[in-house]
């Protein structure tokens, strides 16, 4: 079996696990869905990293050889929606602490990407 594949499963176990057991369980602190006031500079960047993540994906696909260099672009772009998520929630509704949970998610998508970079 594949190392890199081993490991990002194991890390995604991990991280899903922290995020339903430690942040949601133990801290209380429970995700948010998007809402429909969302400001809309939000919505705009959020909308623009979704048309990129799937021309990135076309694009991988058909003008790069190897799997990494597929799926690095678009791992790069769910980082960036991510973080969008964390900071939108973190601007818009400090108190929840909502944000952590997507924080979080930032994190295992920056190990993901060095995992497939080095591996």
């Amino acid at each position: 079996m594949d190392t890199t594949l081993v490991l990002t499963a194991i890390l995604a176990i991990i991280t899903f696990l922290i995020s339903e057991l430690y942040i949601k369980k133990q801290l209380g602190i429970k995700p948010k869905r998007v809402s429909k006031e969302r400001k809309k500079i939000y919505t705009v960047i959020d909308s623009g990293l979704t048309l990129l993540a799937f021309g990135a994906i076309l694009f991988g696909f058909l003008y790069f050889e190897t799997k990494t260099t597929q799926i690095l672009p678009v791992a790069f772009i769910l980082l960036a929606k991510t973080l969008l998520r964390g900071v939108e929630e973190f601007n818009t509704d400090k108190p929840s602490k909502a944000y952590y949970h997507h924080f979080l998610w930032s994190v295992f998508t920056v190990m993901l990407i060095v995992i497939l970079w080095i591996g």
